[in-house]
């Protein structure tokens, strides 16, 4: 069978997407420093250590 065979697909919602998911905001990014520890206001080009709300760190590009 090809995709062309198929005429509707049962239970797909296109208005459905990404926008729709809900989160509780505790991947709130709170700072971000470069690797040498210094603080900046955004996120910067090169490799950047993002703590979040909840406490958690993590390497980000």
């Amino acid at each position: 069978m090809k995709m062309k065979d198929f005429k509707t697909v049962e239970g797909f919602d296109a208005s459905v997407g990404i926008a729709n998911v809900a989160t509780d905001g505790t991947q709130a990014v709170t700072e971000c420093y470069d690797l040498e520890g210094r603080k900046q206001k955004a996120m910067q080009r090169g490799l950047n250590v993002v703590r979040y709300k909840d406490g958690t760190t993590k390497k980000m590009k």
